[in-house]
Formats: structure tokens, C-alpha cells, sequence
């Protein structure tokens, strides 16, 4: 799966770049609030509660602009989601934790005004790869995979600056927040009182892109 991920991303990159009005590519990265959000958890009271969580994202990315001011930006992103729980039982606190962990692929059309600001909005396609559980810091293990869903679609929201370093290159600087739409657990059969769980994340958002074709 990630082979053909990566062709797909490649192919992409390839096309754009032979095909651009303007096309840049480069890395980018964030670090983003992520949050796991369930019912359960949500209406559970003082015996189970969110704690702010962190989790950082990294990979490679590109914008075809197919007119001045109006692009698709894209990427391929190794991403964390971490949720921290604080949990009371029998008069005891403790805390536990989830980790996730995600191939991410934004796909969102991009309006770029000619002084720097832009404006990003558009679906996001992640392939879950892991997630694993922790108790107050110690691994207890992999969540089985026949418990989660394969694939998190999310809706992606971002704004910022491009400022131009050279001739070549841009430095992307902005927010990205992100709501998952997909359920990332399955529905255990026969279950009464299942409730989906929800990707969520917002935070900084910055790359270095260089320019490989203009018009």
C-alpha cells in the first residue's frame, strides 16, 4: 500500500511539473493540538476526560498553480494523533494515552493573493498504520487492527504567508486545522452502545518549497 502511495505521489508530481502554469514541490511539517474525540469519553464525567495532547507531522509536499492566484496544494505526510486521557478509578488518578499513527494526503485548492497571504481548504485522505495504547507512559500494546478502519477522510481548513527567499524559493508559514468526517474505529458486531471516534488537529504549519517551473 504505501509503494503505491508513493508512486501515485511521484506520478503526480511528475505531471504538474510537466503540465504547471507554476509548479513548486518541497518538505513541510507541523506541529498540531490532536485530539481523539468519542461520545463515551465526552459524557464519561470525571471518570474519563481529555487532557491536551501534541502530535507532529512531516513529509513531502507541492502547489500547481493553474492560474495566478488559484493552485492545488498536495502532499504525502507521516502524521501523529495523540490523545491523553486523565482517568479516576476506585479513589486512584491515573493517566492513559492513544497513539496514532497516519499516511496523510491533503488535496486542497489554494488562493494565493500576489503579496504572500493564502487561503487553503479541502479533503485530506489518511491511511491509519498503527496505533498503540499506553498506560501512564509504559507501552501496553498495538490496538488489533481488525479494530480500526483502514482509511480517515478529513476536511482541512488553513491560512498563512508565502514569503519569497530567493527567486527559487518560498518559505510556507500558516495554520492548518483539520476534523476528521470517518469513523477510525470499527463497530464491534453486536455492539449497542458504540460510539465512532473522530480525528481532530490544528497547529503550525510551515514548509520550504522550490519553484522547479513558472509560466
Amino acid at each position: 500500500m504505501f509503494k503505491r502511495i508513493t508512486l501515485t505521489a511521484f506520478l503526480l508530481t511528475a505531471l504538474a511539473s510537466a503540465n504547471a502554469q507554476t509548479f513548486r514541490a518541497g518538505i513541510e511539517g507541523a506541529y498540531n493540538s490532536t485530539w481523539l474525540f468519542n461520545k463515551t469519553v465526552s459524557d464519561a464525567g470525571e471518570t474519563v476526560d481529555y487532557k491536551s495532547s501534541f502530535g507532529g507531522q512531516f513529509g513531502i509536499s507541492g502547489l500547481y498553480n493553474f492560474k495566478d492566484v488559484a493552485g492545488i496544494s498536495f502532499g504525502l505526510l507521516f502524521s501523529s494523533y495523540n490523545q491523553k486521557y486523565t482517568n479516576k478509578a476506585g479513589g486512584e488518578k491515573f493517566e492513559t494515552e492513544t497513539k496514532l499513527k497516519t499516511i496523510d494526503i491533503p488535496v486542497l485548492f489554494r488562493y494565493t493573493s500576489e503579496n504572500g497571504p493564502y487561503f487553503e481548504v479541502g479533503p485530506q485522505f489518511g491511511i491509519i498504520s498503527k496505533a498503540e495504547s499506553y498506560l501512564e507512559g509504559d507501552k501496553l500494546g498495538d490496538v488489533p487492527s481488525d479494530q480500526l478502519n483502514s482509511l480517515n477522510i478529513s476536511i482541512q481548513l488553513g491560512f498563512g504567508y508565502d514569503v519569497k527567499l530567493s527567486e527559487k524559493l518560498v518559505l510556507v508559514t500558516g495554520l492548518r486545522f483539520g476534523w476528521g468526517l470517518s469513523d477510525i474505529g470499527k463497530e464491534p458486531d453486536g455492539a449497542t452502545d458504540y460510539e465512532p471516534t473522530n480525528t481532530a488537529a490544528g497547529g503550525l504549519h510551515v514548509g520550504l518549497h522550490y519553484m522547479i517551473s513558472q509560466k
